[in-house]
């Protein structure tokens, strides 16, 4: 793998990035803590 190469992990939380956190440490509201797009957008 390349040192800069991303790597895409499809459905994760587009405003925590997959981590369940917002941006002050709180559970984030969007995916509800889970770190997973449950919206299902496109």
């Amino acid at each position: 793998m390349d040192e800069h190469e991303l790597t895409i992990t499809r459905y994760r939380c587009c405003t925590c990035n997959g981590t369940g956190l917002d941006d002050d440490r709180n559970r984030c509201l969007d995916c509800d803590g889970i770190g997973i797009d449950n919206h299902g957008a496109p």
